[in-house]
């Protein structure tokens, strides 16, 4: 149900520019908190579940590539309160992800193609381990 809404966001998001002018820092933001929340689940060995985590995490991420490709909504794929967030999904995606499944590309958004965003990813307490898969 939540990858359906987040289609439809999506569509909105990018097709809508009433909807965008009002709501598409919110959707991203959201958007950005429901990914969060979901590289936080340790699903490994749960086929099920795995399946589930995956195509919310890609939903997910397709809603912000498409925002990342309007130039109008990369100023919110940077703010603060988003970018808060990504040092964590990259961290949880690499503790809770399963090996077998395919990567959560969310460097491949606006958000992840900021260097000093990225430079946040090799130190401190979210650092990424660059012997596991990322």
């Amino acid at each position: 149900l939540l990858c359906a809404v987040l289609s439809q966001l999506q569509t909105m998001v990018v097709k809508s520019d009433v909807f965008r002018s009002k709501h598409a820092h919110e959707v991203l933001t959201r958007t950005f908190q429901v990914l969060a929340k979901n590289a936080e689940r340790e699903t490994y060995g749960f086929v099920a579940e795995e399946q589930q985590k995956m195509q919310l995490s890609i939903r997910a991420v397709t809603l912000l590539a498409s925002a990342s490709r309007e130039v109008i909504l990369r100023r919110h794929l940077r703010a603060e309160n988003i970018v808060a967030d990504f040092p964590v999904i990259l961290k949880n995606e690499e503790r809770y992800h399963s090996w077998s499944q395919d990567d959560v590309c969310v460097e491949m958004t606006w958000t992840g193609r900021n260097l000093p965003f990225l430079f946040n990813c090799f130190s401190g307490e979210h650092a990424l381990d660059a012997r596991k898969k990322q």
